[in-house]
Parts: structure tokens; C-alpha cells; sequence
């Protein structure tokens, strides 16, 4: 079996269960926009807080909370710290923003003064660029996760229904 073949199985497995279809789709919503956040090391936290305030499915939370992990870390942090940045410095035109230099937190090499260019960083540009973008990956994955339900409960509707006729006729 393929990796995609063995994800797919398990992507229908969150949504087979006889939940509604607006709170599978908020649910996967709010747990992508949170992982997108900027709030490292809360996503977890917040998660939990989230389903107990607003009872989603807590199976489709976790799973797409955890779109964020080790390995997608530093590209999604990368993304929403230049998003950021483009917002605060380019269409706002913020110059006074708090920044530090990279050399007084920890030397952590050239390569990534040459990216920053003069080795600032700029924290508003990181939470700014987060929360923006973590609003719209919510957003936009409201209708996915909607189409999804709604094609996983159709497709089980069909197969039940193919079921209780081969049990009936046969």
C-alpha cells in the first residue's frame, strides 16, 4: 500500500464518523490556522483549550494542528516572518519596530545575517506575519475540509446503501 493510499484511508477515517459537517470543517479550520501561529510551543495547549470551549471533533483538531511539527517548522516560521515583514515595513511603512541584533542573543552564523541583511530581526514582523497568516490558512481551509466531510459522508452513504442491497437481494 502507498503512503498516499494509507493517508487518504486515514483522512476518512476522521470524517466517517456521523459528526455534521460545518463542525468537521470548523474543526479543521481552527486546527489549521493553528498551526500556523506563532505561538511556539502553545499549539497544543490551545488546542485543548479550543475543544473544550467550542466542542469540536478532536480528532481532525489534532490532526491538523499537527500540520505544524519539526519538519514544516522552519518553512511555515520563515513564511509568516516575511509576511510580516512585507506587511509592517512595506505596506504600513513601520521603521520603529522593536528589533535586536542577531550577535546579542547567540551567534548562530553568517548565513543568516546575509538572509535577515544587516542580522536584525524583527519580532512584531514574526507574530504580525503569524496571526495573518494563520487567519487565512483558516480561512481558506473551512471549505476544503467542508468539501471533504461532505464527499467522505456521501461516498459512505453510497457504499451502506450498496451494502443493505447485496444483504437484501442476496
Amino acid at each position: 500500500m502507498s503512503a498516499l493510499t494509507h493517508i487518504k484511508r486515514k483522512v476518512i477515517v476522521l470524517f466517517k464518523k456521523n459528526i455534521d459537517d460545518h463542525k468537521a470543517a470548523l474543526s479543521g479550520a481552527i486546527g489549521t490556522g493553528i498551526s500556523f501561529s506563532p505561538l511556539f510551543g502553545f499549539h497544543y495547549v490551545l488546542m485543548f483549550i479550543l475543544n473544550w470551549f467550542m466542542d469540536l471533533n478532536f480528532p481532525i483538531l489534532a490532526f491538523t494542528t499537527s500540520f505544524n511539527n519539526p519538519w514544516t517548522m522552519v518553512p511555515m516560521y520563515a513564511f509568516d516572518y516575511s509576511v510580516g515583514y512585507w506587511l509592517i515595513h512595506s505596506v504600513f511603512k513601520v521603521t520603529t519596530v522593536f528589533q535586536f541584533k542577531i550577535r546579542q542573543i547567540y551567534y548562530i552564523g553568517p548565513s543568516l545575517e546575509k538572509i535577515l541583511g544587516d542580522g536584525n530581526i524583527c519580532l512584531w514582523s514574526f507574530f504580525v506575519g503569524g496571526f495573518v497568516v494563520a487567519t487565512v490558512a483558516g480561512i481558506i481551509a473551512y471549505p476544503v475540509f467542508l468539501y471533504i466531510s461532505r464527499s467522505v459522508h456521501k461516498a459512505v452513504k453510497i457504499k451502506n446503501k450498496w451494502k443493505k442491497d447485496e444483504d437484501h437481494n442476496g
